[in-house]
């Protein structure tokens, strides 16, 4: 993944240990950290998410790598309107084994839907496609596209990109080895 390319890309929560490579970019994600939503100001809003802001239609496909990936830990795709609405998908080991997990969030309020992925699956690639107000995120299993979810979240600003975060007690690592943006 060529610096250039990541130019136009933003922070919230800038993870302490970022490391660049030609093929990847690897990142810490802090224990304890997830975004989550309860609603009454509870929740947590603490994971890192590496953005660029959009306010037209776009394609943005991300591919993750998680090597030695701890339980509870997460690496997707998310989509941000502000604390309360946003969207996120992503690799999940859990006690049951790996998942590709969803989570739509709106006014606060977070929902969770999950599917099972190979256990030995740690290359994972997403995509996120956005029309209007119109969402319709995937990812790709044995070279096939496989639909996720299709939402909606209202307001014409959005925040796209790539997250990582660990709610359990232990940090996580993956690699960040693709990021681009195209036409829907």
């Amino acid at each position: 993944m060529l610096l250039d390319d990541l130019k136009d890309f933003n922070w919230l929560n800038e993870p302490e240990n970022v490391r660049f490579s030609e093929a990847a970019m690897e990142i810490s994600a802090k224990r304890q950290s997830e975004f989550w939503q309860h609603g009454s100001g509870q929740g947590k809003d603490n994971g890192h998410f590496f953005y660029s802001p959009k306010n037209k239609n776009f394609l943005l496909r991300l591919q993750w790598q998680t090597d030695d990936f701890p339980q509870q830990a997460q690496a997707g795709i998310m989509l941000r309107i502000d604390e309360k609405n946003w969207f996120k998908a992503a690799a999940v080991k859990t006690s049951q084994g790996s998942r590709i997990c969803t989570s739509l969030t709106l006014n606060g309020y977070s929902d969770w839907a999950e599917i099972s992925v190979p256990e030995d699956m740690n290359d994972y690639r997403f995509s996120l496609r956005r029309r209007g107000e119109d969402y319709l995120a995937s990812f790709e299993l044995d070279g096939k596209e496989i639909p996720l979810r299709m939402f909606h979240l209202a307001g014409s600003e959005s925040k796209a990109g790539a997250y990582i975060c660990s709610p359990g007690n232990a940090p996580a690592e993956a690699f960040l080895k693709n990021m681009a943006f195209g036409a829907s």
